[in-house]
């Protein structure tokens, strides 16, 4: 990292902050709340929509305001927040709670520091296990992280100035998330909700109308560049109704022994099982041209109909809530979907002229394909200011 000013210093987190090891030792007044990647701290039963705490909590960790968690196995997706909404809360113990000395740190300041891309970027080295997403990490591991630290004016600037970099970034999103629930409000409309089944129509089990394939694993040491590669559709790579390609893997694209099975198509559905469900929605998405040729990676589910008009069909309807709620998550281990979830779960399947006529309204509401593009374009681009804000910000550079 290049020369900062004068008045920055670099120090060790272990000099500027301590655990906080308080838990709940009785019944507790306080709320339950979960620390998420996007939006820090929520409480629990409004972020997974219903209750997966344990209704024990004695043992569960205490957390006051201006006081910080992080999820010891998902720092490495950014899972840290602040708490500043309320006075105190309660969470699992499976966060780690820490505080810092605002004599000398700016907590608004540090929060973004620790959730920078470049910060999130190292945690995964900082972990210490086996398998995957699922590497802890402690506090004391975490407090060998040099912290680059201006003056407290400088870091409130520094605060202020990502705060509306951040509001922009929002509101493009909330942009793209306001076309998306109108075309769920029209499949609504037209088919009422799927667990009421208004018009009883028949009900299916998923693995019967569809074709459901979970991805391979291949090798990371095997991937190449983009000269000799084809995309690896990864959970990384599905959000919200749309494949964001900006961190792409490669494999060799002359290695069909292996690829030819999990080459997708154009309105395969894919989606991502591990933490599936983040603040911005449910991460699924359809493949389209443009996202050709990419092939599926372990972790991710592709979906395809049997019957290609019921296509579009299950794609709305697996994005209502009551697959969330059959699919059991837990707050324990990785939020996960399983192939059993998938296969297991029960859809009605509409008369063939209502299907066709709900292609037809889609169709046309999605013929002017190019406002969603430029919206989520400029969703893109707003990330792309916001994280190109926060290297210069902390390299002095702001």
């Amino acid at each position: 990292m290049n020369s900062k000013p004068n008045k920055w210093h670099n120090i060790e987190l272990k000099n500027i902050a301590i655990e906080i090891k308080d838990r709940v030792t009785s019944e507790a007044g306080e709320p339950v709340y979960s620390v998420t990647k996007h939006i820090g701290f929520v409480p629990s039963l409004e972020y997974f929509k219903k209750r997966i705490a344990s209704r024990d909590v004695k043992g569960y960790k205490k957390v006051q305001k201006n006081q910080f968690a992080y999820a010891t196995i998902h720092l490495d997706e950014g899972s840290i927040g602040l708490l500043t909404d309320v006075d105190s809360v309660i969470i699992s113990p499976m966060y780690t709670v820490f505080q810092v000395n605002e004599k000398i740190v700016y907590p608004p300041y540090f929060i973004r520091f620790m959730k920078s891309p470049a910060m999130v970027a190292g945690y995964a080295r900082l972990g210490k296990g086996s398998v995957h997403r699922r590497k802890a990490i402690s506090f004391s591991t975490l407090s060998s992280v040099k912290i680059p630290l201006p003056p407290l004016e400088e870091q409130k600037r520094i605060a202020a100035i990502l705060d509306k970099a951040d509001s922009i970034r929002r509101k493009r999103q909330q942009a793209i998330q306001l076309a998306d629930e109108f075309l769920r409000s029209v499949f609504l409309d037209m088919f009422g909700d799927p667990v009421v089944n208004p018009k009883g129509w028949e009900v299916q089990k998923l693995c019967k109308i569809t074709d459901i394939l979970t991805g391979y694993a291949f090798k990371s040491s095997e991937y190449v560049g983009l000269e000799d590669g084809i995309r690896l559709c990864r959970g990384v790579n599905i959000l919200p109704n749309f494949i964001d390609w900006k961190d792409t893997a490669y494999w060799h694209k002359n290695n069909f022994d292996i690829s030819e099975r999990f080459k997708l198509m154009v309105n395969d559905i894919v989606i991502a099982m591990d933490r599936p469900w983040i603040s911005s929605g449910f991460k699924i998405a359809i493949i389209k041209p443009d996202d050709l040729p990419a092939l599926l990676l372990q972790r991710v589910a592709r979906i395809r109909a049997y019957k290609k008009n019921l296509q579009k069909y299950l794609f709305f309807v697996i994005q209502h809530p009551a697959f969330k709620l059959h699919s059991n998550l837990t707050e324990t281990t990785v939020p996960h979907i399983s192939p059993k979830d998938l296969h297991s779960y029960s859809v009605p399947i509409p008369d063939t002229k209502s299907i066709n006529s709900f292609n037809l309204i889609i169709d046309k509401i999605q013929k002017d394909e190019g406002i969603n593009n430029k919206q989520r374009e400029a969703a893109q681009q707003a990330e792309q200011l916001f994280n190109s804000l926060a290297q210069r910000a902390f390299s002095g550079k702001l």
